[in-house]
C-alpha cells in the first residue's frame, strides 16, 4: 500500500497458488482481517450455538404468541357474533327453536329417512333437484330388476332341482 492507503497491485496480489482468499490478508481492508480472524468472540463455537439457540427460542415464543393472539381473536368474534345473532332472535317476533333431530334423542332413528327432518325442506328442495330424483328412480328401478331377476333364477334353479330329483 502507499502512504495515501492505496493498494499497490504486485506479486503477491495475484497468488500462484489459488485458496480462499478470506485467508489471505491481501485482499483484506485495513480492519477485516483483524475483524474476522482476530477476536475469539467471532469463532467462539459455545457462545454462537447460545446465541442460535436464542434466536430459535424468541422465534418459537413469536410463533406461540401469534397463535394465542390469533385463537383469542377468533374466539372474541365467535362470542360476539353469538351475542349479536341471539339478540337479533329474541326482537323477531316469529322465532323458534330449531327441531332437534330424532337421531339425537334415540339411536333407533338413525337412518338414512331421519336425517331428512333435520333440515328445512326449503334446503331439500336445493339438494333434490328434478335430475337427482330421476337418477334416484332409474338406480332403484335398475336394483329392483335385478334382484328381481336374481329371484327369478333361483326359483327356476329350484324347479329343476326338484325335476330332476323326480326323474330319478
Amino acid at each position: 500500500r502507499t502512504k495515501t492507503g492505496h493498494m499497490l497491485k504486485n506479486q503477491s496480489f495475484y497468488p500462484q497458488v489459488p485458496g480462499n482468499k478470506w485467508n489471505n490478508p491481501t485482499f483484506a481492508g485495513v480492519n477485516t482481517w483483524k475483524e474476522f480472524h482476530g477476536p475469539r468472540m467471532r469463532a467462539d463455537a459455545e457462545m454462537m450455538e447460545r446465541l442460535d439457540q436464542f434466536d430459535g427460542d424468541h422465534e418459537e415464543w413469536e410463533a406461540k404468541k401469534c397463535f394465542v393472539n390469533t385463537t383469542r381473536v377468533q374466539t372474541l368474534d365467535r362470542f360476539y357474533n353469538r351475542k349479536h345473532e341471539r339478540s337479533q332472535q329474541e326482537t323477531s317476533s316469529s322465532w323458534a327453536p330449531h327441531i332437534r333431530a330424532k337421531r339425537e334423542v334415540h339411536s333407533s332413528h338413525e337412518t338414512f329417512d331421519s336425517t331428512f327432518g333435520e333440515k328445512p325442506s326449503k334446503e331439500l328442495k336445493k339438494v333434490f333437484t328434478e335430475t337427482v330424483l330421476k337418477g334416484d328412480r332409474d338406480a332403484i328401478r335398475n336394483i329392483a330388476s335385478r334382484m328381481q331377476n336374481e329371484e327369478t333364477w333361483k326359483q327356476v334353479y329350484k324347479q329343476m332341482e326338484q325335476e330332476r330329483r323326480s326323474d330319478l
